[in-house]
């Protein structure tokens, strides 16, 4: 079905990862299939180089909160974010006890102001590399939004190019 809003499509099976650690949210990764996929919808490339891109500007969308316990957006929004270290990442969440895996991806600032946040999670975020948007990773977890040093944490999707491949087979 089209509309002015985008293309509503019908989900037949979702693959959740079998080693998804509610408590950690390590794994935070599923595959959805859709009924009758349209030739015409836009899918974004997963990156399946080398993902060191701490510093580089990530983009970030959804339908989330506009705010730490604001309204959901009404409408499509976006923020750029940089990555960071996975070491910078988990040393500004030591004291919440959050644990940031190598399966795992931050990105934020340090000062807080810019995040993805609660509604946002399954949503993509991408790079530019070579001119190209490619998916980076998956939004899933932080503490509040935007807070100072509590960066936004997402699934790394370079891990889990082989069981993509796996699920789609």
């Amino acid at each position: 079905m089209d509309g002015a809003a985008g293309k509503v499509v019908s989900i037949v099976k979702v693959i959740n990862h079998a080693k998804y650690d509610e408590r950690t949210h390590d794994f935070d990764v599923a595959l959805l299939q859709i009924q009758d996929a349209p030739a015409d919808l836009p899918l974004l490339e997963s990156y399946q180089g080398s993902d060191s891109f701490v510093d580089k500007e990530a983009l970030v969308v959804g339908w989330g909160y506009t705010k730490e316990g604001g309204p959901l957006s009404a409408k499509l929004r976006e923020v750029k974010v940089p990555i960071v270290s996975n070491a910078t990442c988990a040393a500004g969440y030591q004291a919440d006890g959050v644990g940031i895996a190598d399966t795992m991806l931050c990105a934020g600032l340090k000062a807080g102001g810019k995040d993805s946040c609660q509604g946002d999670s399954g949503g993509p975020i991408v790079v530019s590399v070579g001119g190209k948007l490619v998916q980076t990773g998956i939004v899933s977890v932080g503490v509040g939004c935007a807070r100072p040093d509590r960066y936004g944490v997402y699934t790394r999707l370079s891990k889990f190019s082989s069981w993509l491949r796996a699920c789609m087979r």
